[in-house]
């Protein structure tokens, strides 16, 4: 019928879903582990702890940008149970991810370091979730 502004779709037109193949995941993580994560770490264990080291002391400025990489990740939190969702926070991305990452990256002067741990982290976490 001419005009008429409403299409029908077919159910078999549309895709099923289906679970990701080998390679799709290992694209999947490379993706992550290496653009993400690298974006991360260059914000937050580059430029704002820098910032921070020359406002304050280093102690200080590790436990700063610690924090504020904390904050976004408790919207991860919230999807998990409390327990679990409270450890990720403070254990992972806080402690391990925030305050040795940050650490490291002071220490070495390279986001390197905290960039590899970050990768592991997410591999082990990926791993226990699966």
């Amino acid at each position: 019928m001419p005009g008429r502004l409403v299409s029908t779709v077919r159910v078999s037109t549309i895709p099923r879903a289906v679970h990701p193949r080998p390679p799709a995941l290992a694209a999947m993580a490379v993706y992550s582990g290496l653009v993400t994560l690298f974006g991360e770490e260059l914000f937050f264990r580059g430029w704002l702890l820098q910032a921070l080291r020359s406002r304050t002391r280093t102690a200080w400025a590790i436990i700063l940008q610690a924090i504020l990489f904390a904050i976004p990740n408790t919207l991860v939190a919230f999807a998990l149970p409390l327990p679990e969702g409270i450890l990720y926070v403070v254990v992972y991305a806080w402690l391990t991810i925030g305050i040795v990452g940050g650490w490291a990256a002071a220490r070495t002067g390279s986001i390197w370091p905290s960039l590899v741990t970050a990768t592991v982290g997410n591999l082990v976490l990926v791993g226990l979730l699966l």
